[in-house]
Formats: C-alpha cells, sequence, structure tokens
C-alpha cells in the first residue's frame, strides 16, 4: 500500500486559508516530487507530445498576437490551465496505478478537452472574475508546467 501521509499532508496545506510561507514551501516541495515521481512511469515522448499539445493550444486560441478578447493574460490562463489539470490528471493515475500509457494519456486529454467544452467554462470564469487575471498571483505555479 501506498503512503499518502504526504498527499494528506497537500490536501491539509490546501484547505488551509492562509497558508504561511514555510506552508507554501511545503505545498511546492510535494508537487514537485510528485512530478518528478510520475515522470518517471510516462510513456516514451509524453513530454514532447505535451509540449506539442500545449503549442496547439495557444495557436488555436491565437496567443499572444489576438487572445480572448485581447486580453494576453487571460489568453495564456485560458490555454494553460486545460494542461495543467492534464498534468495533474495523469500524475494523480501515475500514484494510483503505478504506470500510464499512450491511450490513457490520450483519454485524459479528450476528457478534459470535452468536460470544458473546448475552454468555455475556463474562459466564462475569467470573464466573471477579472481578479483571477492577476498572473503575478500564479507565478509559481505557472512556473512550474
Amino acid at each position: 500500500m501506498k503512503d499518502d501521509s504526504g498527499l494528506e499532508t497537500c490536501l491539509e496545506l490546501l484547505k488551509s486559508p492562509n497558508i504561511d510561507e514555510n506552508g507554501q514551501k511545503n505545498l511546492h516541495d510535494m508537487l514537485a516530487l510528485m512530478r518528478h515521481n510520475a515522470r518517471e512511469h510516462v510513456p516514451d515522448g509524453y513530454m514532447d507530445y505535451m509540449r506539442s499539445y500545449l503549442v496547439v493550444k495557444f495557436f488555436n486560441n491565437r496567443f499572444p498576437w489576438n487572445p480572448i478578447e485581447g486580453n494576453v493574460v487571460a489568453g495564456y490562463l485560458y490555454c494553460v490551465l486545460p494542461y495543467a489539470l492534464i498534468q495533474l490528471l495523469v500524475w494523480m493515475q501515475v500514484r494510483v496505478a503505478g504506470n500510464i500509457d499512450e491511450n490513457e494519456v490520450k483519454r485524459i486529454i479528450y476528457s478534459v478537452e470535452r468536460y470544458l467544452d473546448h475552454n468555455q467554462r475556463i474562459y466564462k470564469i475569467l470573464s466573471d472574475h477579472t481578479e483571477l487575471l492577476r498572473l503575478d498571483d500564479y507565478l509559481d505555479c505557472v512556473l512550474q508546467l
């Protein structure tokens, strides 16, 4: 059985309304470790495949030339949020199953795209809550993509 103590700590930190600097560092370290462990068990070429996915997302959304409503930050988040969700789901699958194959990665991508209605939900959230467009608040997260 897997030791989920780190995952439980991570979840508790995320629930904390006022996470301190030490808590942020712990959360960052746990996510980095999860990412590192997952990458050891993904199919060959996975990172190239994901990089291609992100490039296609940018081109399909005309980023950075003519992004959503002319808002470069919204356009960027509009593209990278599904990418980040896909990465997280892949890492979770590796944690549960111990590995993942190319078909499962494709299924996760398709599911995320379909669920998000090709990102219309993200666009609506970004339009309704402009405070989410303060990219500097998310810089640490974005740098981890």
